[in-house]
């Protein structure tokens, strides 16, 4: 679970109205986000990363690696993201993957890991309990394939 519906929901995005997406990172690049931000990245945003980078479709924007790699100063660096959101309380377990544009942050929980080593994606604001969170998804790729059936629906 999780890699392959990432690979459909990608598919799916990229064919979405207003997609834009990479460069892909290479493994270089993601070995220093993970050591950059001290998490290890679930597999299903794993593969996102070495297939797309980050991305937008849709109106929406999801936050990955771009080619800077750790030093990008701004959105759609998951670096730059997670960073800024550390210095307002972010808890070190989540990495922000997407900003909806509320006071909230859709977030990777590698706190809360499953069998498969994949991370929930769930929804934190600032001051929130970490342990009573809203799940969005089980995993990256069944965040991302909900996402892009939305937008092609």
């Amino acid at each position: 679970m999780g890699v392959d519906e990432m690979k459909r929901g990608l598919q799916l995005a990229q064919r979405a109205e207003y997609a834009d997406f990479g460069p892909a990172a290479s493994p270089k690049l993601i070995s220093e986000a993970e050591e950059y931000l001290a998490v290890k990245f679930p597999p299903s945003y794993r593969e996102f990363l070495s297939a797309a980078g980050c991305g937008s479709f849709a109106g929406r924007e999801i936050f990955g690696i771009v080619p800077d790699g750790v030093a990008a100063t701004a959105i759609p660096s998951v670096t730059f993201a997670t960073n800024d959101q550390r210095r307002h309380g972010l808890p070190r377990q989540f990495i922000v993957v997407e900003d909806p544009g509320t006071e909230e942050e859709y977030v990777l929980d590698t706190g809360d890991l499953g069998p498969d080593g994949e991370a929930p994606v769930k929804v934190w604001t600032p001051g929130s309990d970490p342990s009573d969170l809203e799940v969005l998804a089980h995993d990256f790729g069944t965040y991302l394939l909900a996402a892009a059936e939305k937008a092609s629906s």
